[in-house]
């Protein structure tokens, strides 16, 4: 989501424990990250698509999901 579309305010980042897998013969890891915060939303289609679509390169594993609640 472009950051024109949306405010983040109360933003706190943890790291999460890496995650190790194989692809195609190759061994891989992804670094998760956890954010909470406040968003307001701008553009309410734009953050309704990255919801139907996952965010990040993760999503397949796991990663990428999102839970909201109104404020």
């Amino acid at each position: 989501i472009r950051s024109a579309e949306l405010d983040l305010s109360q933003l706190v980042c943890r790291p999460e424990a890496p995650l190790y897998f194989r692809k195609g013969g190759m061994a891989a890891k992804l670094s998760p990250v956890s954010f909470e915060g406040v968003l307001a939303v701008r553009e309410s289609n734009e953050l309704l698509m990255q919801i139907c679509n996952g965010i990040g390169p993760g999503k397949g594993l796991g990663c990428g999901l999102l839970s909201l609640a109104r404020a």
